[in-house]
């Protein structure tokens, strides 16, 4: 065969075959599904999302469909799906984007009946990773303004998506940091047929936008502190008998605070604390930037989640009474018994179990140990050293630092009188 034929036929079979093979559905929202398709031009699985029928006829929700094509494409980011095409088949529009293989957080949530200590920080890298991409997406001056655990999604390998930016807000204020602008050239409808709409999940809303006032991104924060409470409460903060009431509450924020005692020890008190802030009902008792809500959530995963852990069999001595500690511990499971010896007699003083902490004392005044803690059961305990409790102190203000050890002293003074 000539070279010009090898050359033809090797172009035939990418750039002339079939640009996309679909493959079956595998999820449908309210307004498009999705299918798994084959681009063999380039040999890779994608998503590929098209309108629904029903919804061909409404102007708004074409709109919105072509607009979440167009505002993700222009959202380079690592938890932000790649848009790849847009177009229409059988004159009908979609757009292809990478296929995400996993589940949605909706899904993870009623998976993680248990919540321990782990499980908070897993919840929590989820969210930081939501919140960088929501962090992004502000400095482009896009809102997200439907967030809700059905729209992240949480791949098979640890990634994790944000989705569905069909109801995104491109604010009027400019990007922060000098970055390029996000470009909306899909024809505007006729301010009669967007009048009175609000897009967003009315249990998730931001009080704000719920009584149709303008949001900014704040709103999103408000949002994502929503599904905080989910996570600890089982539910979302809004649920009214039908749409209009769950506004109304929406509107008041209100819902019932969180019941930080369900848990036990399990959910450290910052949980909640950020969980507060977030979702105060004026927007400027909040987090005023995302990347303000992303540290906190930092701060919390680092509080514990990466320290290392031993698990001690049952009867192993711990720690012994008058010996110098080099380390505090937080039992992440299992069963302990704090022991003292007084005029030679051995009293138990108390069992520890999971989330109670022991051997900060030493940590904080270089005194000895005060008593002996061993293992009733196997337990797996989180060690936090020296070093890493000095650079914690070290990290502090000066006054707090000072404060901190001050009153372990006197802690330790009253014990021993």
């Amino acid at each position: 065969m000539e070279t010009s034929g090898l050359i033809r036929t090797l172009l035939h079979s990418i750039v002339y075959s079939q640009p996309l093979e679909e493959r079956g559905e595998v999820a449908r929202g309210g307004t498009g599904s999705i299918r798994r398709a084959q681009e063999h031009p380039l040999g890779r699985q994608v998503a590929l999302k098209q309108l629904l029928e029903s919804c061909e006829a409404e102007p708004v929700l074409v709109r919105n469909f072509l607009r979440e094509a167009q505002v993700t494409a222009q959202l380079d980011h690592p938890h932000i799906v790649p848009v790849h095409q847009v177009g229409l088949r059988d004159g009908k529009p979609f757009f292809t984007m990478s296929l995400v293989e996993g589940q949605s957080l909706s899904r993870w949530l009623r998976t993680a009946i248990l919540i321990d200590y782990d499980t908070v920080v897993d919840f929590a890298e989820i969210l930081i990773k939501v919140s960088d991409a929501l962090a992004y997406a502000h400095s482009r001056s896009v809102i997200h303004c439907d967030l809700k655990p059905a729209n992240i999604m949480i791949g098979a390998f640890g990634q994790v998506y944000l989705m569905d930016w069909g109801g995104a807000e491109v604010l009027e204020a400019p990007p922060e940091n000098g970055g390029a602008p996000v470009a909306v050239t899909v024809a505007p409808l006729p301010t009669q047929m967007t009048e009175g709409r609000l897009f967003g999940t009315p249990s998730y809303i931001a009080p704000e936008r719920a009584r149709g006032e303008r949001g900014d991104v704040r709103s999103d924060v408000f949002s994502l502190g929503a599904i905080m409470y989910e996570f600890v409460e089982g539910k979302p903060p809004f649920r009214g008998a039908d749409t209009r009431e769950t506004l109304i509450q929406a509107g008041r924020c209100d819902c019932r605070p969180p019941n930080e005692g369900a848990h036990g020890s399990h959910v450290p008190p910052d949980y909640y604390r950020i969980l507060r802030r977030a979702m105060a009902a004026r927007p400027a008792e909040r987090y005023q930037t995302m990347l303000e809500m992303r540290a906190d959530l930092g701060r919390l995963v680092r509080g514990g989640g990466s320290l290392p852990r031993r698990t001690y069999q049952r009867g192993t001595t711990v720690i012994q009474e008058g010996e110098v500690g080099d380390a505090a511990y937080v039992v992440a499971s299992g069963q302990l018994e704090v022991t003292r010896q007084e005029h030679g007699i051995e009293v138990v003083l108390r069992t520890l179990g999971p989330g109670d902490v022991f051997g900060e004392m030493s940590l904080l005044t270089n005194a000895r140990r005060t008593a002996s803690v061993v293992a009733l059961q196997d337990s797996t305990l989180v060690t936090i050293t020296e070093d890493l409790f000095r650079r914690e102190l070290e990290a502090m203000q000066p006054w707090m630092a000072s404060l901190v050890r001050t009153l372990a002293r006197l802690f330790l003074e009253q014990e021993r009188s």
